[in-house]
């Protein structure tokens, strides 16, 4: 009996090794995003960032701002800011870090404001 499963096992392993190789990187569908979109609040120009580039939100822009924030696009094609780091954008602009004139977004809707 202890030859049978030897055997077995012996055919079994390989096949599992294989099958769980081919799962993994032969499969094909989506692959990972390898990239994260940002806005510049300043500007309202669309950045995309590589994963692991940034450690913290808001991410820095080119000049070293903190003003990348990440957003959302709505059905209707409207780019926001989500909640969460839109309340982080208005204590910047009460504490004075960024002026409001400066914005390019509604700090009640988290929009991005149109034809500025």
């Amino acid at each position: 009996m202890k030859k049978a499963v030897r055997n077995t096992l012996l055919i079994v392993a390989p096949v599992a090794l294989g099958v769980g190789a081919w799962w993994t990187f032969f499969r094909g569908g989506d692959a990972v995003p390898n990239k994260a979109s940002f806005i510049d609040v300043t500007t309202g120009q669309v950045v995309y960032l590589k994963h692991g580039s940034y450690l913290v939100i808001p991410a820095p822009n080119t000049e070293g701002r903190y003003v990348l924030y990440p957003f959302e696009k709505s059905e209707s094609g409207t780019l926001a800011i989500p909640g969460r780091y839109l309340a982080h954008l208005k204590g910047e602009v009460e504490g004075e870090r960024l002026g409001a004139h400066e914005l390019k977004v509604d700090l009640e809707t988290g929009t991005l404001k149109t034809g500025e």
